[in-house]
């Protein structure tokens, strides 16, 4: 995940959720975009899913904005497509 410094603070290595630390700032969210797509595994995600080679995965990026439209996150993640539930209400 990437974080630019908000407002002049740096939120550094955090262990905790970005989102509270966000919070505690003052500052919200208001919009993000994420894309969810398929994929096959590359040498350095099988290793790290434990998932042969060229394996099924899921890639996800997500995008979030402040606001006035800052971007203040940015994360790629990849998930074993074996193990993974994605589940979503519309209304």
């Amino acid at each position: 995940m990437w974080t630019p410094e908000t407002r002049g603070r740096s939120l550094g290595d955090a262990d905790f959720s970005l989102y509270a630390a966000l919070e505690a700032r003052d500052t919200r969210l208001v919009r993000g975009l994420q894309r969810l797509q398929a994929s096959l595994a590359t040498t350095q995600e099988a290793k790290l899913l434990s998932v042969p080679v060229g394996a099924a995965i899921l890639r996800i990026e997500r995008r979030a904005f402040l606001p006035n439209g800052s971007p203040v996150e940015f994360t790629r993640s990849a998930y074993r497509g074996d193990r993974y539930d994605f589940v979503t209400e519309v209304r």
